[in-house]
C-alpha cells in the first residue's frame, strides 16, 4: 500500500493563513482597508499584501478603491451561501424525511419572500415545491417561522408593505391577524399552516437556531415538515412534528456552528485537515 507523503506543515500553515485572510476580506465586503483586516486576523500588513497578490491575479478578489477589496469574477462559480447551507443541512433533513415519510424544506428570507434552498422527500404524496423557488412568507409556515424571528421593527416594516393576496379561501391576509399569528409563533416556538398556500398542503415549521451577527453574516433559516392531506393536522401530530423539527434544526445548527468554529480557529482547522 502506497504511503501518503508527509505533510509539509509550514506550507500548510501558510496556506491556512492565506485562506483565513481571503475569508476575512470576503466577509468584510469592502468595508475596511486591508491594513485593518490584516490586524484582525493577526497578520503583518506586508505579509497580507504578499498573500493578496495571487488572489488578485487569479480574479478571486478585485480592488474597489485604495486598500479595499471585494470578491472577484473567479468566485462567480462558487455556490451561493444558501446552497452551501442546504448541502450542510441535507443529511439531517434526509433522516427526518425518511422517519416521518414526508417532505422537509429548508428556506431563507430574502426580498420579503421565502426561498427554498433544500428539499428532501422521504415518502408519501410528493409536494409540488422545488429547490430555488420562492414562496410568500405571510401565509406559509416556513415564512411565518422566519418572520417571527425578525426584530419588531423588521416585522412592522414587512406587515406595512402589503397588500397580501389570498392564495386560497383559507389564506389570512389581514396584517393585524398576521401580526397576532407571528406573536403566537414567537410564544409557541413553531408555525403552522393548513391549506393557506395550496389546497391540501399542511406544514409545521421552526426556525434554525444559528448565530447571526456582524462576525457571522449568515442568513436566517427555517425548517418545515410538509404533507399533502385533506384533513386538518391533529394536535398530537403537530406536537410530534414540532419536537422532531426542533431536534433536526438543532442538528443543522450544530453542523453550521462546527464549520464556522473551524473557520474562526485556524489551529483547529489546520489540525483537522492534516490528521
Amino acid at each position: 500500500m502506497k504511503k501518503e507523503p508527509p505533510v509539509d506543515r509550514s506550507r500548510a500553515v501558510a496556506l491556512d493563513r492565506g485562506l483565513q485572510l481571503l475569508l476575512a476580506v470576503l466577509a468584510d465586503q469592502g468595508g475596511n482597508s486591508l491594513a485593518v483586516i490584516a490586524e484582525r486576523v493577526g497578520l503583518p500588513y506586508s505579509t497580507a499584501r504578499r498573500m493578496l497578490a495571487p488572489m488578485l491575479g487569479r480574479g478571486m478578489l478585485v480592488r474597489t478603491s485604495a486598500g479595499h477589496f471585494m470578491a472577484g469574477p473567479a468566485l462567480l462559480a462558487v455556490p451561493p451561501a444558501g446552497r452551501i447551507l442546504g448541502n450542510i443541512a441535507r443529511p439531517a433533513m434526509r433522516r427526518l424525511a425518511v422517519t416521518v415519510r414526508a417532505t422537509i424544506h429548508l428556506g431563507l428570507f430574502e426580498d420579503d419572500m421565502i426561498t427554498y434552498i433544500a428539499k428532501v422527500h422521504g415518502g408519501g404524496t410528493q409536494v409540488w415545491t422545488r429547490e430555488g423557488m420562492q414562496q410568500e412568507a405571510y401565509c406559509s409556515a416556513i415564512g411565518r417561522a422566519l418572520l417571527a424571528s425578525l426584530s419588531e421593527r423588521e416585522r412592522r416594516t414587512y406587515l406595512t408593505g402589503g397588500p397580501f393576496v389570498a392564495l386560497t379561501d383559507r389564506t389570512v391576509t389581514d396584517p393585524e391577524r398576521i401580526a397576532l399569528m407571528l406573536e403566537d409563533v414567537r410564544r409557541n416556538g413553531f408555525a403552522i399552516e393548513q391549506g393557506e398556500v395550496s389546497e391540501g398542503l399542511s406544514c409545521v415549521a421552526v426556525s434554525v437556531p444559528i448565530a447571526n451577527d456582524a462576525t457571522r453574516p449568515l442568513p436566517r433559516l427555517a425548517l418545515s415538515l410538509a404533507r399533502m392531506r385533506t384533513r386538518a393536522l391533529p394536535a398530537a401530530m403537530v406536537e410530534t412534528d414540532y419536537q422532531r423539527l426542533t431536534r433536526c434544526a438543532a442538528a443543522i445548527a450544530n453542523e453550521v456552528d462546527r464549520g464556522m468554529d473551524q473557520w474562526a480557529s485556524p489551529t483547529l482547522a489546520l489540525s483537522t485537515a492534516v490528521q
